[in-house]
């Protein structure tokens, strides 16, 4: 966790230059994602994603996402995942997919969060769900494997 506030504090510092760009609206809230490339800790890219809402001329960041975070690894197994956002019945739907190299190590394999708009056009996680591997049903509380 303390990783990914440092490096959502390192992303909201830099410039939006050279990103990519993609609007939508929901209702009458305008919304941006902007994209970018950055470099992480294993010596490889990830892509990620800024959700901005855009209010009386001017934007603010209300989620940052990855379209592919490289989550490293140890000896035995590699890990990523890649996250998408979606936008269903005026909700936007941040879906995230685990993988890894083996197979062999007890992840949760899907995790859904559904963020609503509040009256006050801020996003406002409303469901947030897990999936293990192998299962086709959706949880409220991620399972661990008992051994």
């Amino acid at each position: 966790m303390k990783n990914l506030l440092t490096l959502t504090a390192i992303l909201f510092i830099h410039v939006f230059t050279f990103a990519q760009t993609k609007k939508f609206k929901i209702r009458n809230t305008s919304f941006i994602i902007k994209s970018e490339t950055v470099s992480n800790e294993w010596e490889s890219k990830d892509e990620v994603r800024h959700l901005l809402i855009r209010k009386n001329g001017s934007e603010k960041l209300v989620l940052t996402y990855f379209a592919y975070k490289d989550e490293g690894g140890d000896c035995n197994n590699l890990f990523w995942y890649k996250e998408w956002l979606k936008v269903k019945d005026k909700k936007n739907i941040l879906y995230r997919h685990y993988f890894q190299k083996t197979g062999l190590d007890p992840i949760t394999e899907w995790e859904k969060k559904t963020f609503t708009i509040n009256k006050n056009d801020e996003l406002e996680l409303t469901e947030h769900l897990f999936k293990k591997i192998g299962s086709n049903e959706w949880k409220t509380q991620e399972e661990w494997y008992k051994q």
